[in-house]
């Protein structure tokens, strides 16, 4: 686990998380790793319930998808539009990334 340590403007893991959320959005790997190490919520949701790995299977960020995945981001969340990640892979022919969360997805129904 983490230790939460105050800063000025909010806590250590709130920068982990603004630094992971930046890091996905350029498909930065190693600064999403590193934000991933210091803490980041891979499954915090932004606006209207959207995950960072929503987005990616939006975007087509295949690595990102797969490290937010391989971290334990939640395939099977749903947005409040009812949207999963596989949902908007498929949605933007992303075929690759939605055949792989939806393997994720399996196992995620066993742990």
């Amino acid at each position: 686990s983490y230790r939460v340590t105050h800063t000025r403007g909010g806590t250590i893991r709130d920068d982990a998380n603004a630094r992971l959320a930046k890091a996905c959005g350029k498909s930065d790997l190693e600064g999403a790793e590193r934000a991933i190490k210091d803490g980041a919520d891979v499954n915090r949701t932004e606006a209207y319930g959207t995950t960072l790995l929503m987005s990616a299977a939006k975007e087509g960020r295949a690595e990102i998808a797969e490290l937010l995945a391989k971290h334990g981001a939640k395939v099977l969340l749903r947005n409040s539009f009812g949207k999963t990640a596989v949902d908007y892979a498929e949605e933007n022919s992303f075929s690759d990334i939605a055949k792989a969360l939806k393997e994720r997805a399996e196992l995620e129904k066993y742990l």
